[in-house]
């Protein structure tokens, strides 16, 4: 079984984007990769006189203790110098993760939809999340096919009390039936939520969601930590699966994001039909992106 962890970015309001992003690894997997994320820590932190079991490894509370969100940060009393290394030696930790079984690598996912392509904050939810369980899912499967082994995912989520319901029915409802995208055939159950305080894996989700908001929700790019992780992405040969940007920029080709660019370069729209788009929401962006592929 793969375990997903994912957690979100961009969810207050006038955000310019919505990110739902994570790590997938499997279940002989998840104790070794937990135990690594801990030892950072407990490495950095040990020799500064702390007790790593008391701090959260939450990305943006680490790199900005001081605002007023903050105030009772235990991460106040931390070094600048020895926060920034242990973003750094976190990230480091996902991208040269060695998994038990080398059909069974790690992979990350993510899902950026932007405002300006849909404005309607639910209705960004609930095409990120299809997005991202959905890729989740082609993986599952592509697998099944190379190693004749299957495998079943389990969605395990930051408490998100306000849209636990929503995302729960959401999936229920993916798994009965095809949505917009696709049907979910390889879930073994809905989303769990816990308190990301609790595990270091829902931790290291926050982490990857933070490098993708870092990349495409400030207002200039920071690639520090994603530049890290794209490697890790799920992918096919050449063509990066595991993240999707949605903004209306791709359809006039005009984003020069490294998963736009691997969107462009791969064989994916050849196989999709006008009649059932996407991660693009019209039939209308789906044949420019065919005329343009064509053109290239």
């Amino acid at each position: 079984m793969y375990l997903l962890f994912l957690d979100e970015s961009g969810t207050h309001e006038n955000s310019p984007c919505l990110i739902v992003a994570g790590v997938a690894v499997h279940e002989h997997d998840a104790y070794h990769l937990q135990r690594a994320i801990n030892v950072v820590l407990e490495r950095n932190l040990f020799n500064e006189g702390f007790d790593h079991r008391q701090f959260e490894l939450h990305a943006n509370e680490v790199k900005n203790p001081e605002s007023r969100r903050n105030k009772h940060s235990p991460w106040r009393g931390v070094d600048y110098r020895v926060r920034r290394r242990i973003l750094a030696d976190s990230c480091r930790v996902i991208s040269n993760f060695h998994p038990t079984a080398t059909k069974f690598p790690l992979s990350l996912f993510a899902v950026v939809v932007d405002r300006k392509k849909i404005d309607s904050s639910i209705k960004r939810e609930q095409l990120a999340y299809e997005l991202v369980l959905n890729k989740f899912d082609a993986m599952l499967r592509r697998m099944y096919r190379n190693t004749a082994e299957r495998q079943r995912g389990l969605v395990i989520h930051d408490r998100r009390v306000v849209a636990e319901d929503d995302i729960q029915g959401w999936t229920d409802s993916w798994r009965q039936a095809a949505g917009n995208i696709g049907r979910l055939r390889n879930f073994a159950e809905i989303p769990l939520f816990a308190d990301s305080r609790a595990t270091r894996l829902l931790q290291g989700a926050d982490l990857v969601a933070y490098g993708v908001w870092r990349y495409y929700g400030v207002g200039s790019v920071d690639d520090s930590y994603v530049k890290r992780l794209w490697p890790v992405f799920d992918r096919v040969d050449d063509e990066m699966h595991g993240v999707i940007h949605v903004t209306p920029r791709f359809a006039r080709g005009e984003c020069a994001c490294p998963p736009c660019v691997s969107r462009f370069k791969g064989n994916y729209w050849s196989t999709v039909s006008p009649e059932m788009p996407a991660e693009i929401a019209t039939a209308e962006d789906v044949m420019k992106l065919k005329e343009m592929y064509r053109a290239r």
